[in-house]
């Protein structure tokens, strides 16, 4: 167990999506054992986050008895999940809560689990962001210098490594 402390989280559930492979319609509405998926979704990511937003293009009323607000995607033609995540930063960074983490899931998986927002994932992911070395140059360097060419290093043969 870590004493890393969680950060407060904004949950947004990615609900976007024209369902093309089934024929159109709302997955999240699609019940199970009685239950809308959405509602699934809801009730698991509620007990762990601070505050949520659905994405979804289309009627927003359709989403009215969540008691959620719904953004659409600011990017046109139905661009993808990508777009639904930009749509809900948009949405976060205009809230200027404070909360700087968002957890997006989909709305169509019913059987999300309880701990997605947990110290010890959170602690892992910061340390390994940490822990990588980026590269940063006053000045753009050069293209030709960005490109191989015959004075960079080989490519690492992965039977030596094994």
């Amino acid at each position: 167990m870590t004493d890393f402390p969680v950060p407060a989280t904004f949950g947004l559930v990615l609900a976007g999506g024209l369902a093309r492979r089934m024929g159109g319609g709302d997955k999240a509405r699609i019940e199970i054992g009685g239950v809308t998926i959405l509602d699934r979704v809801l009730a698991t990511l509620s007990g762990q986050v601070q505050g949520m937003v659905i994405n979804a293009n289309g009627d927003p009323k359709r989403f009215a008895d969540t008691g959620l607000d719904v953004v659409p995607d600011s990017v046109p033609d139905f661009a993808g999940p990508l777009a639904g995540i930009l749509a809900g930063l948009d949405y976060l960074a205009a809230q200027n809560n404070g909360i700087e983490w968002m957890l997006s899931v989909p709305g169509d998986c019913p059987f999300l689990p309880d701990d997605l927002v947990d110290a010890e994932q959170i602690e892992s992911i910061i340390s390994t962001f940490n822990d990588m070395a980026i590269q940063v140059f006053d000045e753009a360097p050069a293209v030709d210098d960005l490109l191989l060419n015959e004075s960079a290093p080989a490519p690492v043969d992965t039977a030596e490594v094994e």
